[in-house]
């Protein structure tokens, strides 16, 4: 089967091969060097593929120090078995942090993502903060991502009680 790599802006096709599956098409496409800045790969399934040496790609995130996110939480500031607070929030001693950007979802890592994805994919979570990304930080933004990344700490600036809408920042000092 023929695919075709279009730029997302003009249609212009960028890559094409006669290949099995769209993820070999990109992955032969990376491998030769072809500029794929542009590229329209929202259909493209590229988990577990050998990206390897690829330039030029821009991540649908975009995530830096510095930039806000949100994250979900249990009653009492609680997530996967982390007691969170306001201010910084690093791994623990030992943890190494994962950052395999094939990987959604590695782990040990703090995932974030933007508020309504928090609010679709979390919502019967109770609490939802307002963080940033500190100087420093590791940041794992993968490739496969469906709206989330993760950082080796975070800053949480604000919490919110989802239902009310009340900033209930002063009880998590």
């Amino acid at each position: 089967m023929k695919f075709e790599i279009k730029s997302r802006w003009d249609s212009k096709i960028l890559f094409e091969l006669e290949i099995g599956s769209l993820k070999l098409c990109v992955e032969a496409a990376v491998k030769s060097g072809a500029d794929l800045s542009g590229a329209n790969l929202s259909r493209a399934n590229l988990s577990r593929a050998d990206l390897y040496g690829a330039k030029n790609m821009v991540k649908m995130m975009g995530v830096e120090v510095g930039n806000f996110y949100w994250k979900r939480f249990e009653v009492g500031l609680c997530n996967n078995e982390y007691q969170f607070k306001v201010g910084l929030n690093k791994l623990r001693d030992g943890e190494v942090f994962a950052k395999d950007e094939r990987v959604t979802c590695d782990y040990p890592a703090f995932h974030f993502a933007s508020r309504s994805w928090c609010a679709v994919n979390y919502s019967s979570r109770p609490l939802e903060a307002k963080i940033r990304i500190p100087e420093g930080a590791k940041i794992n933004e993968p490739w496969t991502t469906d709206g989330k990344a993760s950082a080796d700490m975070i800053e949480i600036l604000q919490v919110f009680e989802v239902l009310t809408g009340n900033d209930v920042t002063a009880q998590y000092k």
